[in-house]
């Protein structure tokens, strides 16, 4: 009797043993390419990346180009909430390197979120403090702006690109369509992940029939009469 209840009970082990085994293997095996892309997509943000924005030249007699509007990589730091462990003493240590109030730092960190920004166009100052930082879930990373390499010139024809990246007055609005990369969506663990292709989908340049020489020479006239 008692070698029944022992052999009884070693069966049972084993048929639970093997239950666990199939399951594992059902699971790893049969399944194992769904778990892992839900798995991933857990870890994963979406966000809608603006394609590089085409630049705006005027030319001279000689058909040589200078830029009018252009753009320039924008250093700025973001962080993933749900990654960043300590948030008060995170947001302490970067309320010196940043200049920003602790209490906007923490509510930020405390976003239940992937991806936040939380500056942008950072000092070489800054980005050395971040570095040195090296806190998990605060990233560095580079985003194209809009600068004018020739300043005023021509500025009221030009317009400007408002904080939204749409054109704003003069041809940065009457030609915002054309101007404008496609609009993409990123999926990514982290935002500085997306492919050179992606930041590739720009818009389209503009070469304007309006001379530099002239155009320089006649604003620098009215600039003398007006002083008159």
């Amino acid at each position: 009797m008692k070698n029944w209840r022992i052999n009884l009970i070693f069966f049972l082990i084993l048929i639970f043993g093997a239950a666990i085994i199939g399951r594992l293997a059902f699971i790893q095996i049969v399944k194992g390419d769904y778990y892992t892309a839900l798995a991933n997509g857990l870890h994963k943000f979406f966000a809608e990346i603006e394609g590089e924005r085409g630049e705006i030249y005027l030319q001279d007699k000689n058909g040589d180009l200078y830029l009018l509007a252009a753009n320039t990589e924008e250093p700025f730091v973001y962080a993933s909430p749900i990654e960043v462990k300590d948030k008060e003493n995170v947001a302490l240590a970067l309320e010196k390197i940043l200049d920003i109030n602790h209490d906007l730092l923490l509510e930020k960190l405390e976003n239940n979120s992937l991806y936040i920004e939380i500056k942008n166009n950072l000092s070489e100052e800054e980005m050395s403090g971040l570095i040195d930082l090296n806190i998990k879930g605060i990233y560095l990373a580079q985003k194209s702006t809009r600068y004018y390499p020739q300043q005023s010139l021509a500025a009221q024809l030009v317009g400007f690109l408002g904080g939204e990246g749409t054109g704003q007055y003069g041809l940065e609005e009457y030609y915002d369509d054309l101007l404008q990369g496609e609009r993409l969506v990123y999926e990514g663990k982290i935002f500085s992940d997306f492919t050179a292709s992606e930041k590739e989908s720009r818009g389209s340049d503009i070469v304007l029939t309006i001379d530099y020489n002239i155009q320089f020479e006649a604003e620098k006239l009215l600039e003398a009469y007006k002083g008159k």
